[in-house]
């Protein structure tokens, strides 16, 4: 596709040319899709171009504003690295397919959807959602972001790019050797014991155990995960959703659950969240949006969080 076909294109910066990518047969909304609580280590500059880190390498998205069928990209320090992008932002499935679907089966929150086209389920490098979620229960979104950067930024390797310097998150086992000091006093505060001590239980597993729960069903790969020490159901769905392409799960946290109890299920709004509760909540997107309920859940998390305008994560 020529590019002088747009209105906009993205920001001239030196050493540095971007790669158009065509969405037209779906939908891509960078912005919502980087802003919606799945990932905490995306920064968008003040010219509106997004960098963060997936894995070994660090990319740039910029798209101009209201569009969500076209996007340009760059990846450093190997540039043009589409089966990175490709991979990251789950292009194989059609979200837009995905959303016709759901209204269908689902009329009552088909507005929902239609207010937020294009935003994607990610597809994160295991290591870095797992630690990073497990900096999210009862913290602020900006405590998040900060805790999980400063961890990248002391023991990640920094990578020069036309935009500036960013950090990769560290690997497992640079992690279990962290200073329990030095995450303390990076917003970590009790966390930075357990989090050294779940990365050295990880690293004396098998190589690659981790990772290869991306090959069993979810109910194995949740059940393997709730046996870490400090992993309960909901912060195992997240690592189970996110990272390990187990669309069906269902993170149960206070917007999902306030959302289920207000459309489907409003007998349950004074039961508190015990595991039976959680799974018939989980259950009853499952039951509506099928294999990919965990998708239509994002979008409809988002949804009940810029309604609610609540900072914490539930």
């Amino acid at each position: 596709m020529d590019i002088n076909n747009y209105h906009l294109e993205p920001p001239e910066r030196p050493a540095m040319s971007w790669n158009l990518a065509d969405c037209v047969n779906d939908s891509v909304n960078i912005g919502s899709t980087f802003s919606c609580g799945q990932v905490f280590r995306w920064r968008r500059q003040h010219d509106g171009i997004w960098v963060g880190s997936i894995g070994d390498t660090v990319a740039a998205l910029w798209q101009p504003a209201g569009y969500t069928d076209h996007f340009y990209w760059q990846t450093f320090p190997r540039a043009d690295r589409w089966d990175v992008v490709r991979h990251y932002l789950n292009l194989d499935n059609n979200l837009t397919a995905l959303q016709m679907q759901w209204c269908a089966t689902e009329p009552l929150t088909a507005d929902l959807f239609a207010q937020h086209t294009g935003l994607r389920l990610l597809r994160q490098p295991v290591e870095e959602c797992l630690f990073s979620f497990q900096c999210a229960t009862c913290n602020t979104v900006t405590k998040i972001e900060r805790s999980v950067e400063a961890l990248a930024r002391n023991y990640g390797t920094r990578i020069d790019t036309p935009l500036g310097e960013f950090s990769l998150f560290p690997d497992m086992r640079t992690i279990a050797g962290a200073s329990e000091i030095v995450l303390r006093n990076e917003l970590w505060g009790y966390r930075a014991p357990r989090v050294i001590l779940l990365a050295q239980i990880i690293v004396d597993r098998p190589c690659c155990w981790l990772n290869d729960l991306i090959n069993v069903e979810y109910r194995e790969a949740h059940s393997a995960l709730t046996e870490l020490p400090g992993l309960g159901a909901k912060l195992a769905d997240c690592v189970c959703l996110f990272c390990l392409d187990k669309w069906e799960a269902i993170p149960v946290d206070t917007h999902v659950r306030q959302l289920a109890q207000r459309l489907w299920m409003p007998e349950t709004s004074s039961r508190s969240l015990t595991p039976t509760n959680y799974n018939l909540i989980a259950n009853a997107y499952r039951g509506r949006y099928g294999a990919f309920a965990g998708w239509a859940q994002q979008i409809l998390f988002y949804s009940e969080l810029r309604r609610s305008r609540n900072p914490l994560p539930g």
